[in-house]
């Protein structure tokens, strides 16, 4: 995935889940699947950390 759509898809999650990632998360290969995607936006809304 190229830059552009990688922070096309935060942006996306962010509007529609209502959080704020840093972009490090989808840099980050552990989170880069749908289930570590997940795990990063549950600990954004649990902590109010987005990385």
């Amino acid at each position: 995935m190229d830059s552009l759509r990688t922070i096309a898809l935060l942006m996306a999650i962010e509007e529609e889940l209502e959080v704020e990632l840093h972009p490090r998360v989808l840099a980050d290969p552990a989170q880069a699947s749908p289930a570590g995607l997940w795990r990063a936006v549950q600990e954004q809304r649990t902590t109010g950390t987005g990385d």
